[in-house]
């Protein structure tokens, strides 16, 4: 997929299939791990090493260092979501930060983080905050 279709092809999805909840799989999260990659980051950040689904108290999910080499981190998701459209919103958020630590082998909600806001929203249309609620997930 080139990355003008990967960005339509994103936007798309949302516009149709946003508002479904989701039941995440590895599979799942691999896929539109390669998808937002080819759309936002041009097919360049390091693939995930490894995924974990589990419930993580006081976050949506995380990205986390492995053994220290640049890019190479493990993403943990819940196994659930309201809907689609958050999570590729807490997708591309882990994504930012592997970004940050592919880079810059720090990872944070600071300058560097905040930098990707404009480009992801112009890009594939998700929202790239520090903090998400539920329940502006939800679809009335």
């Amino acid at each position: 997929m080139t990355h003008d279709k990967a960005r339509t092809f994103v936007k798309e999805h949302v516009r149709s299939k946003g508002d479904k909840s989701v039941e995440v799989t590895e599979a799942l999260i691999r896929y539109w791990w390669g998808v937002l990659n080819t759309a936002v980051f041009y097919g360049r950040l390091h693939k995930i090493v490894g995924v974990e689904i589990k419930r993580t108290k006081d976050a949506w999910g995380w990205a986390k260092t492995i053994d220290g080499r640049k890019g190479r981190v493990n993403i943990r998701m819940e196994p659930m979501y309201i809907s689609k459209l958050m999570f590729l919103t807490v997708l591309i958020h882990e994504m930012v930060h592997t970004w940050e630590h592919q880079h810059h082998t720090v990872m944070g909600h600071g300058k560097r983080f905040f930098a990707w806001k404009n480009r992801i929203k112009r890009t594939v249309g998700l929202e790239l905050t520090e903090r998400m609620n539920e329940g502006d997930y939800t679809y009335e």
